[in-house]
Parts: structure tokens; sequence; C-alpha cells
């Protein structure tokens, strides 16, 4: 909307949210009955206060850099199949025999 508008989250997604329209200029008010009041923004055109909103980091965002985190400080292990450890060489080599 050209003049822009004052708005309420109803819903975050990845990098947008949904957003009522509460506040809004007049000149605006065919879109917004158009929009039906509501519409979805990217966060990076959502400001707070005169200042750029980041998007939030949902649970499953936290939850997959905890992974990579992991994973490269070397705290979780790959496990190799049991065909590829020696033991079972060992074992299939002893039934051979």
């Amino acid at each position: 909307m050209p003049n822009g508008f004052k708005g309420t989250v109803e819903k975050i997604y990845t990098n947008s949210a949904m957003l009522t329209i509460d506040d809004f200029d007049t000149e605006d008010s065919v879109v917004v009955e158009d929009l039906k009041h509501k519409t979805v923004i990217n966060f990076a055109n959502i400001k707070l206060g005169g200042k750029p909103v980041k998007a939030p980091v949902t649970e499953e965002d936290e939850a997959k850099n905890k992974n990579k985190n992991a994973r490269k400080s070397g705290a979780v292990k790959t496990i190799k199949p049991a065909s590829d450890t020696k033991d079972t060489k060992d074992a299939k080599d002893t039934e051979k025999k």
C-alpha cells in the first residue's frame, strides 16, 4: 500500500508474517477492503518503531542449527552400518574357514 499502515501480527511464517490491518490512510481504504483487512508481508518490509524487524527463529530452525553445530564440533558421531565394521568382517572371515 502506497501510504503504509499499522497492523497486528496474526501468524508468523518462515520469512514473513500475516497481519491484520488496523490503521491505514483513507486513500487506501479500497485496497484494505479488497484485502479484507489482512495481508502477508516479508520481514524485510516490516518495521517496529521505525526499526527493521528480524525474522524470529522457529523451534524447528533451532533444532536444525543445534544439530549442525554439534556435528561441526564433533559432539555427534556418524555411526557406520554394521556391515562396514571390523568385527563383522572378522565374523565373516571366521564363517568362511
